[in-house]
């Protein structure tokens, strides 16, 4: 199975990534209210945000998120942060 590394199409959206670090996710057995809430800095974001920060598949789930373009929090950050950053965090990673 091809995994693919950088998402810029609709269309590649519909190409599957195995991500099996997500049974290590602090979220995985939690709602999804606070995680796909209104991305405002409110309560939930930041409820979101506190379990992100003391997960240990974090860097893991930043990275899906960054390649995927996921919507809501993951990785600790939110979709607004994310796109703010993409371009120079791929850019970093085709470097490595």
């Amino acid at each position: 199975m091809e995994i693919v590394h950088h998402r810029k199409n609709l269309g590649d959206l519909l190409r599957f990534e195995p991500a099996p670090w997500k049974a290590d996710a602090k979220c995985q057995k939690m709602g999804t209210e606070h995680f796909f809430a209104k991305e405002d800095g409110g309560y939930k974001t930041v409820m979101a945000k506190a379990i992100c920060s003391a997960c240990p598949v974090k860097a893991e789930c930043l990275d899906y998120a960054m390649r995927n373009i996921e919507v809501g929090v993951w990785g600790g950050t939110t979709s607004a942060e994310r796109e703010r950053t993409r371009d120079e965090y791929l850019a970093r990673k085709a470097q490595a």
